[in-house]
């Protein structure tokens, strides 16, 4: 392989996969049959810090051939792997330097980002950053404008800048203004159309796993979650539910939301709904009603978890992986799979006839008999 491959030709590829006028695939699947080589590997990035921060090309085509190059060279994931080597130029004794790895990705991250995007260029470029590069990249500190703008775009973009603003807090310790402003704003009945409505409440979750958080934030949170409980599908409350709860676990101040003076009524509910600042929601002044109605739920599978509020709370939180992402079928399937007592009578007089419908699953389960 050594003898096949040199620095100039491996400069060629890297130059024809950024092209602005063709998708490369063909050649990034060149590049992908060697780029397991530690030394490729340096020198592919080596070159990249070069040729794109030259470029200001922010063409789809372009932007699209340089993300796909960025995938099959994100770094490996087993740090202390013993990588093969190419051997360019007989060199058996490369190293890889790691520290100077992480500031070409960095180098080459800042000419990406600052270029404008299509919305599709922007979600494809975040979740790129989020699942191979962040942790990876040095001193990561310069993403912060970055996903601070594109939090302010809706949808599932502004819930990957979440996820990274929360990388960066955590290992950072880097502080955003108003972040909890930003995330309950997100808190809207439009969200659980999305797909990204699980990722959301798990990095709400997280956002709001300190004890040391304002007692009125928290409240907040957990008022908004219980009104969305309201208008929300069925198969999505089990999780609003335990979301609430473990605010409430973290926070025992808060167990005044649940037993809360009865004298007080839904149309006196002092909650600002409209109110845009979760510090001024008058939330913990409210009540918790809308979990009481639910303990009514028509479904056993959400009417027996509203009762937590019936009885003390556990010490342990609630797993919300265990309800992130279910769905009717779910439900349907569980409660199809519940032990039957005594068979309910359905009608009064014997039908004549029932249409059949095939590979329908609710007509599996019964038996007609004459």
């Amino acid at each position: 392989m050594g003898k096949e491959w040199s620095l100039s030709k491996l400069r060629e590829l890297v130059h024809a996969i950024l092209s602005k006028s063709t998708r490369t695939t063909k050649r990034i699947d060149e590049l992908r049959e060697i780029i397991h080589y530690q030394d490729v590997l340096f020198y592919t990035w080596q070159m990249m810090s070069k040729i794109l921060p030259a470029d200001k090309n922010s063409d789809n085509i372009y932007m699209l051939n340089a993300i796909e190059l960025l995938e099959i060279t994100a770094p490996p994931k087993n740090e202390n792997s013993d990588g093969e080597l190419m051997g360019f130029n007989n060199d058996k004794k490369f190293v890889l330097d790691k520290a100077q790895l992480g500031k070409m990705m960095g180098k080459v991250w800042r000419a990406l980002i600052n270029r404008d995007m299509t919305p599709v260029i922007h979600q494809k470029l975040l979740l790129l950053l989020l699942e191979s590069y962040l942790s990876k990249i040095d001193k990561p500190i310069f993403l912060t404008d970055f996903l601070m703008t594109s939090m302010n775009v809706n949808g599932i973009i502004a819930v990957l800048a979440l996820e990274g603003v929360s990388q960066l807090m955590q290992k950072h310790n880097i502080e955003y203004p108003n972040i909890y402003g930003k995330l309950y704003s997100m808190l809207e009945p439009e969200v659980f159309h999305k797909k990204f409505k699980s990722r959301l409440f798990y990095l709400a979750d997280i956002f709001l796993s300190s004890i040391y958080l304002p007692e009125s934030i928290v409240a907040s949170f957990a008022k908004r979650s219980a009104r969305l409980s309201l208008r929300c599908a069925a198969c999505d409350i089990p999780m609003l539910l335990r979301f609430i709860g473990n605010l409430l676990i973290r926070h025992p101040g808060l167990k005044k939301m649940i037993h809360h003076s009865e004298d007080l009524e839904v149309p006196n509910d002092p909650f600002i709904e409209n109110e845009s600042d979760p510090t001024k929601t008058c939330a913990s002044q409210s009540s918790l009603w809308e979990i009481a109605l639910l303990k009514n739920h028509s479904l056993p599978s959400i009417s027996s978890v509203a009762k937590f509020i019936d009885s003390n709370l556990p010490s342990v939180e609630f797993d919300l992986s265990e309800v992130l992402g279910k769905t009717y079928e779910d439900i349907f399937n569980a409660e199809r799979k519940k032990k039957k007592g005594e068979k309910p009578s359905l009608t009064f007089e014997r039908p004549q006839e029932i249409g059949k419908l095939k590979d329908d699953k609710l007509y599996k389960l019964w038996q007609l008999t004459t």
